[in-house]
């Protein structure tokens, strides 16, 4: 009888995670979904959170957040900027989102 409830479990655990179609178990990670990697994040950012060592998919850097450069891993104490926004630094590994196309911006 034990056996019988163990498989009904596994069988609706797995029935449920084929059921997520906009997400993935391993790809196409959501915001708040736990990573170990960007490319695992439909944003391509892993940003570490705590001192757990926990990374979590986090949205791309919208214009004035905090950045950093592209990394090898994807992992990032600050998300990369959005595209068409570059990261000005001044003294550290973290910069500013800016765009270098508007005048109004000295970068």
């Amino acid at each position: 009888m034990k056996a019988v409830w163990l498989l009904l479990t596994v069988c609706v655990t797995v029935a449920s995670a084929m059921r997520r179609n906009s997400t993935g178990i391993i790809l196409n990670l959501e915001t708040d979904e736990i990573c170990l990697e960007g490319d695992q994040c439909t944003s391509g950012c892993c940003k570490k959170h705590g001192t757990l060592g926990i990374h979590r998919c986090a949205p791309v850097s919208l214009d004035n957040q905090p950045c950093q450069q592209d990394g090898l891993w994807d992992v990032y104490d600050e998300c990369p900027c959005d595209l068409g926004l570059s990261c000005r630094f001044m003294n550290s590994n973290i910069g500013i989102c800016y765009d270098p196309n508007d005048p109004d911006e000295t970068g």
